[in-house]
């Protein structure tokens, strides 16, 4: 009797767990087996609730007017089983979530998602509910935010209030507008993060690219708006954000009227925060041809920012070329820890402000070890030109505007007049990100310090690896091994 009461509960609890995954295998919309059929039979007080898309070949889905917000304290949408399947919201609303608690999961695996538009943020996913988002293998395309009249909102594909993990992810092409509005707050063309909750960030092995904040002019000659071409941080104090194996490319904040792509702030991210708490770290990283304002690749207001192996290629402001880094008045301090990073090709069209390194209003450098700025494209490398820090060694500058001091007014720069290192050669072979070629017999090899040097480069390969001179760290992003000088490119 007892072993039938044990079936009895297997096969009820069973039949629980089906009753809570719904087959998506119909491409239309509203008629059984379709998408808005399996949100609507969706409950707010089930347990895990499991979305899953079956196709066997290329198939997309096409919402013929806004989707039903989907409720849920633990949803799944899973196209692990329909490889070929596209979701075009074709201008409207795509995921909702707008009820529940903190305490709310959200998983997205293996979609492709285009074209969802939506005034009020989160072109393609909104979530309000401060719940813990996660997306996997998935990509957003065209997705839009525009508005709405009175405020802004950002998140061109993602607006989130809460933790956040992206893996192994695309943006491109996503836009946040602000729909005409001047001055209206616009943010985070790809993804924006804000409010207390959004304490826990991790973004990995993920690509940005061709995404936009996009601005309406005040007149003919004045135009600003816009934070984040692809990423915008509003981190609570405590928060914490780690990159990994990222890459930026091609993202602004732009005009809608002028074709400016210098209008905001933050042409890749941007970052707000409540003081050296709110703490943002980058590892193995790539940034080029992104624009804007005030910090072409990125900018930062009270927060802290630690960047680790990182290559700047090729970017573009009129005030900060790729870092800019601002304490405004009354607010908590702004500072960066830099290490073993690469800026090469920069621009700033502003003859005042860096093309590289700007530090504004009482901003800080705490640290600086084993980075090189080649001679920039236009624009002094850094402002001010001489900066105070309180720990580094081994920078080396192409630029007589580029010197860093420890205490005691010790120099941590070496000065290469008008020097380019050779850093203009992308390649991509091993690791996630793309890299600048160090050339044979560089000056960089070799000639950094062990002190705060990573274990491993941008590509994920060991450091220090001895060049031909000395074990010892190279300066950059990448280290010379003369063993790899001719591998296939499959080794890691």
């Amino acid at each position: 009797m007892r072993r039938l009461l044990l079936l009895a509960g297997l096969l009820t609890s069973t039949a629980c767990l089906a009753d809570n995954t719904f087959i998506v295998d119909t491409v239309g919309d509203g008629n059984p087996g379709t998408l808005r059929a399996a949100i609507n039979q969706m409950q707010a007080a089930n347990g895990v609730q499991t979305i899953r898309f079956v196709f066997s070949g290329s198939a997309q889905i096409v919402p013929n007017t806004p989707l039903p917000p989907l409720v849920g304290q633990t949803i799944v949408l899973d196209g692990t089983a329909a490889p070929g399947l596209v979701i075009n919201a074709q201008g409207w609303p795509l995921f909702k979530f707008h009820s529940g608690n903190s305490g709310q999961t959200i998983r997205l695996i293996s979609l492709d998602l285009r074209n969802g538009s939506n005034a009020e943020g989160g072109g393609c996913v909104d979530v309000l509910t401060q719940g813990y988002l996660q997306v996997i293998d998935s990509s957003f395309d065209g997705c839009v935010n525009f508005g709405p009249p009175a405020s802004g909102a950002g998140g061109g594909a993602i607006r989130t209030n809460g933790p956040l993990r992206l893996t192994r992810s695309r943006f491109s092409n996503n836009q946040s507008n602000d729909g005409g509005n001047v001055n209206l707050v616009n943010a985070g063309a790809a993804v924006r993060v804000g409010g207390p909750n959004a304490n826990s960030i991790l973004i990995e092995r993920t690509q940005f690219v061709s995404n936009r904040t996009v601005a309406t002019p005040a007149s003919a000659t004045a135009c600003s708006g816009g934070q984040g071409g692809a990423l915008s941080l509003d981190l609570p104090a405590g928060g914490s954000v780690y990159l990994a194996d990222v890459q930026f490319i091609d993202n602004a904040t732009t005009c809608l009227t002028t074709g400016s792509r210098q209008t905001g702030s933050g042409g890749a991210m941007a970052v707000y925060g409540q003081g050296p708490t709110s703490i943002v770290t980058i590892d193995r990283a790539w940034f080029s041809r992104n624009e804007a304002r005030e910090g072409g690749a990125i900018m930062v207001e009270s927060a802290r920012l630690n960047v680790n192996n990182a290559t700047f290629f090729e970017n573009t402001g009129l005030a900060g070329g790729n870092i800019n880094l601002l304490t405004r008045t009354n607010r908590p301090a702004t500072t960066i820890f830099l290490r073993n990073s690469t800026f090469a090709r920069g621009t700033s069209t502003f003859t005042n402000f860096a093309s590289y390194l700007n530090v504004q209003n009482g901003a800080t450098v705490s640290e600086i070890t084993n980075t090189v700025f080649a001679q920039p494209l236009a624009g002094p490398a850094c402002t001010p030109n001489a900066i105070d820090v309180q720990a580094g060694g081994a920078v080396f500058t192409g630029s007589p505007s580029c010197f860093f001091y420890a205490p005691g007014n010790v120099p941590l720069s070496t000065e290469f007049t008008s020097n380019t290192f050779g850093l203009d050669s992308v390649v991509q072979t091993h690791g996630f990100v793309p890299t600048l070629a160090l050339p044979a017999g560089s000056v960089l090899i070799d000639n950094g310090t062990n002190t705060n040097c990573p274990s491993t480069d941008a590509r994920g390969l060991p450091r220090p690896v001895n060049g031909g001179q000395a074990t010892l760290c190279d300066v950059g992003a990448v280290e010379f091994n003369p063993d790899r000088l001719f591998a296939s490119g499959f080794e890691r």
